[in-house]
C-alpha cells in the first residue's frame, strides 16, 4: 500500500498518524518536507521524507535532504548534508542512521562533531566514521580522526578516539598525536592518549616522545599538566637537547610561555652537557663533554640555554674547560 501525502493533507497527517501518537514520551514530530510519502511493508510503515528535510525525534532535532523513518523499529536513515542537533552537540554526515531504542546514532562520511560552550569555545572531532550513544553521551571516532579544543589549545590526530563529553575523558590510540598550543610548540606521540577535562591533565603511555622548540624526551610513562605546563617523564626516561642530554628514575619538566625553564631529574641521575656559548657559532654542533652524576639535579634554562645547575646527594662530576 502507498500514500502520497500532499501539502493539503499535511495538518492531518501530523494530527491524527501512529507517527506522532500522543501516547508517545517523545514523539516524532515534523517541521517541514517538500514531500512526503508512507509505504507499508509487512508490518512496517515506513515513512520517506525528501527535499529540505527537518523534524525531532524526540529531543533530538535533524535536518538532511532525504529521511527514511521506520515507525515499528523506531529506526531512522538520514542522507545528503545531514546535521543532527543533541542539546549542546552538533553531529554533521554524508549518511545518518538514529536507533532510537538504543539511543544510538552512526554517521558515516565527512563526519564533523561539535560540542559547543557557554563560553563560546568547543571541542570538535572530525573522521570518516563514528557512533554516539545519546544516553551516556560517548563518541567513537575511527578513520582518520582530527581532534581539536579550543579552550585548551589542542590539536590532535588518531586512528581511533573514544570520548565522554560527561565526564571530560577520551582517549585516543592508533598512532594519536597531540599538538598543544600550535604545531610548532609541543608536540606529544605515543601508542596511547587519554584527556582528563576536570584534572586538566594529559596522559600518554609507551614509547612516548615529546618534541618541543628547546628539547625533545622520550620515555614510558608522561603526564602533563596543562594548568601549571608541569611534565612527569616515567620509565626510563631521557631528555635531549641542544645544551644538555640527560637521564633518570624521574624527569620533571617546567615551561614558560613555551619555552623551558627548568628540568628536574631525580633517582640515578646523569646528565651531559656542554657549557660552550653556542651564539659564537651556530653552525658547531656542541660537544657535551661536561656530566654530572647524583640523587638529585636541577638545571634552569633562559632562551634554551643552561643558567644554573645545583645537584644533590652522592655527587660526580666532571667539567670540561
Amino acid at each position: 500500500m502507498k500514500v502520497l501525502i500532499g501539502s493539503f493533507l499535511f495538518l492531518l497527517l501530523i494530527l491524527y498518524s501512529p507517527l506522532f501518537s500522543k501516547d508517545e514520551m517523545r514523539p516524532y514530530k515534523l517541521i517541514h518536507a517538500d514531500s512526503l510519502t508512507i509505504e507499508k511493508e509487512f508490518a512496517e510503515y515506513v515513512t520517506y521524507l525528501n527535499g529540505n528535510v527537518h523534524f525531532f525525534y524526540g529531543e533530538t532535532e535533524f535536518l538532511s535532504n532525504h529521511a527514511q523513518i521506520f515507525d515499528i523499529q523506531k529506526i531512522v536513515h538520514l542522507m545528503g548534508k545531514v546535521k543532527v542537533i543533541d542539546d549542546s552537540l552538533t553531529l554533521r554526515a554524508d549518511k545518518v542512521s538514529y536507533f532510537r531504542q538504543k539511543e544510538k546514532i552512526e554517521l558515516k562520511g565527512n563526519v564533523i562533531v561539535n560540542e559547543f560552550h557557554i563560553d563560546g569555545t568547543f571541542k570538535e572531532f572530525e573522521s570518516g566514521n563514528a557512533e554516539y550513544f545519546r544516553t551516556e553521551r560517548k563518541l567513537t571516532a575511527l578513520s582518520n580522526v582530527k581532534f581539536h579544543d579550543s579552550k585548551d589549545n589542542l590539536n590532535g590526530n588518531c586512528g581511533y578516539v573514544n570520548y565522554d563529553f560527561e565526564s571530560g575523558y577520551g582517549f585516543m590510540i592508533r598512532k594519536p598525536e597531540i599538538f598543544i598550543n600550535s604545531k610548532d610548540s609541543l608536540k606529544i606521540t605515543a601508542q596511547k592518549i587519554e584527556l582528563y577535562k576536570n584534572k586538566e591533565k594529559i596522559v600518554a603511555t609507551f614509547n612516548v616522545k615529546v618534541f618541543a622548540t628547546d628539547f625533545h624526551t622520550e620515555s614510558d610513562f608522561l603526564i602533563y599538566m596543562q594548568n601549571k605546563d608541569e611534565a612527569i617523564f616515567l620509565g626510563e626516561p631521557m631528555f635531549f637537547s641542544e645544551f644538555a642530554d640527560a637521564s633518570a628514575e624521574e624527569i620533571r619538566i617546567y615551561m614558560y610561555e613555551e619555552k623551558l625553564e627548568k628540568a628536574v631529574f631525580q633517582d640515578s641521575c646523569l646528565v651531559e652537557f656542554s657549557i660552550e656559548d653556542a651564539q659564537k657559532d651556530t653552525t658547531i654542533v656542541l660537544e657535551k663533554l661536561s656530566w654530572v652524576r647524583s640523587h638529585y639535579m636541577e638545571f634552569l634554562f633562559e632562551e634554551g640555554k643552561i643558567t644554573k645547575c645545583n645537584a644533590e646527594t652522592d655527587v660526580d662530576a666532571f667539567i670540561f674547560h
